[in-house]
């Protein structure tokens, strides 16, 4: 949820929010905003008059998440301890396990808890927060009425601890307790060793009047009552601290002006350091306008409740489930939906890089062969430019290769060898006719013979020779021609050999 978060709290009659905005590195506050409601049914036209100044201040259309806090006397925070740590069993058995802690049903109550304490050995301490059904039903009508639909709903007590450790995070060091005060309640929050370890909330006597918690309301406390129940809920939370680690340092906030002197009478009434919540360097403030000290004190909850994102307590806390569970719309579903999207552009993206880069290799390895088949071309026809079927052209050379072989070996279509057929001619030519033989040569289209005699006539004498005692049919001189500066003739004469002859 980074970029704009909203944070309400509704306490009886006043409405408070704050509104930040969540970066990388640094948490803006954009503003704050209180509002006092009229009496529940009556002035509509005052309820109207909030509702659009509330939504007027919220802006961007109603599209801003926002948190809702539940103030601190509308549910009831006990510790548990589980004898296992996972967050997922506890889940399962935890409305059961606190029905016997609080004065709620199973069926009539909402239920979430946080981690508290270390997680020594097998077991785990927890703080659950129980809140009545229609507790919560009135309290999600009654922002609906203001067109407030919050996403979740936090619990204040730990709304104004984050606040807290958002606006000074030195203090998440040692042991830290914070007391807020309600229009109608004061709780108090233990911090000790970067855990939320205990949470008491106690009702307060006071003079409201008609201003809510917005007017003085520090001035109509019962200081004397309220010293008294501080000492009390210290001893309580004693059991969870060690003597080595007492209570450091307390944080007051809530109510309106008068903080100062409140926290000095608690200092010297408890013996711990006390000191109003004030701003630090751990937020920002939009423009540099820094809240005052008693808007901030007023507005800690709604502030704590839009700081949702910070999880100082190890896990996320929200009441808002089971039938109060809010229905995903679009804006809840553009998350998952970018992320599907942006998971299925990977694995596309993924799967196109992987098949180019098999279509490269299977390109390379292609590349590699045809320059292994060029150079084995290259040596089976070395005098060609060009080749243009491999295959089929090594495949004829191959069946050519074959049938010479065949002739030089001999062959039923000659039926005898090359060695039986020069015999055969040397038989048919007598020694008396002057010849000299110079080339034979013979292959599957026949024989061939070049060589040199006396005259024309010679040449014509051993043609009818090699056809009569030889057995040749119809040889053929091809060429004869006189020699040059010599005596003879040179001829060239084929005898040709057919498949079907029978020699």
């Amino acid at each position: 949820m980074a970029g704009m978060l909203i944070g309400v709290e509704l306490e009886g009659r006043s409405l408070t929010a704050a509104k930040i905005r969540q970066g990388w590195k640094r948490t803006v506050l954009e503003d704050l905003f209180f509002a006092e409601l009229p009496e529940s049914g009556e002035e509509p036209e005052k309820w109207e008059e909030v509702r659009a100044s509330f939504q007027d201040w919220a802006g961007d259309g109603g599209d801003t998440p926002i948190v809702a806090s539940l103030p601190g006397d509308e549910a009831i925070p006990v510790r548990i301890r589980f004898p296992f740590r996972k967050h997922a069993k506890i889940e399962q058995v935890l409305k059961a396990e606190i029905e016997g802690h609080v004065p709620l049903t199973v069926d009539g109550s909402v239920v979430d808890f946080i981690p508290a304490g270390e997680k020594g050995g097998e077991g785990i301490d927890v703080i659950a927060v129980a809140a009545d059904k229609k507790t919560l039903d009135r309290q999600l009508e009654s922002l609906a009425a203001l067109d407030v639909v919050p996403e979740f709903v936090t619990y204040s007590p730990m709304a104004v601890l984050r606040t807290v450790l958002a606006l000074a995070p030195s203090d998440e060091q040692g042991v830290l307790g914070v007391i807020h005060l309600g229009a109608a309640y004061v709780s108090f929050s233990l911090f000790e060793g970067g855990h939320l370890s205990f949470i008491r909330t106690f009702r307060i006597d006071r003079d409201l009047g008609s201003g809510g918690n917005g007017g003085n309301s520090v001035a109509q406390l019962d200081r004397d009552a309220l010293l008294r129940d501080m000492r009390f809920t210290l001893r309580a939370c004693s059991q969870s601290l060690g003597r080595e680690n007492p209570v450091g340092r307390l944080v007051l906030s809530g109510g309106g002006t008068g903080l100062d002197s409140l926290a000095a009478q608690l200092e010297a009434g408890l013996g711990v350091a006390c000191r109003p919540l004030e701003w630090g360097d751990g937020l920002h403030a939009a423009g540099g306008g820094v809240p005052s000290p008693k808007s901030l004190a007023r507005g800690a909850c709604a502030l704590g409740a839009a700081l949702i994102q910070n999880k100082p307590f190890g896990k996320a806390f929200d009441l808002r489930r089971e039938e109060f569970a809010r229905p995903q719309g679009w804006r809840e579903l553009r998350r998952p939906i970018a992320a599907a999207v942006a998971a299925a552009a990977l694995a596309l993206g993924i799967g196109v890089a992987d098949l180019s880069l098999k279509v490269r290799n299977a390109e390379r390895r292609l590349e590699t062969a045809r320059s292994n088949v060029q150079i084995v071309m290259s040596e089976v026809f070395p005098s060609a430019n060009g080749l243009i079927s491999p295959g089929s052209q090594i495949t004829t050379r191959l069946r050519q290769k074959a049938r010479r072989l065949d002739a030089l070996l001999g062959n039923p279509a000659m039926g005898e060898s090359a060695l039986a057929l020069i015999a055969r001619i040397s038989a048919a030519v007598p020694a008396s006719l002057k010849l000299r033989l110079n080339q034979l040569s013979v292959d599957e289209g026949g024989i061939s013979l070049k060589g040199v005699t006396m005259t024309f006539e010679a040449v014509d004498r051993i043609k009818v020779l090699l056809n009569q005692k030889g057995g040749f049919e119809k040889p053929e001189v091809k060429q004869a021609r006189l020699l040059t500066n010599r005596r003879g003739v040179e001829f060239f004469l084929h005898i040709p050999i057919s498949d079907k002859r029978n020699l």
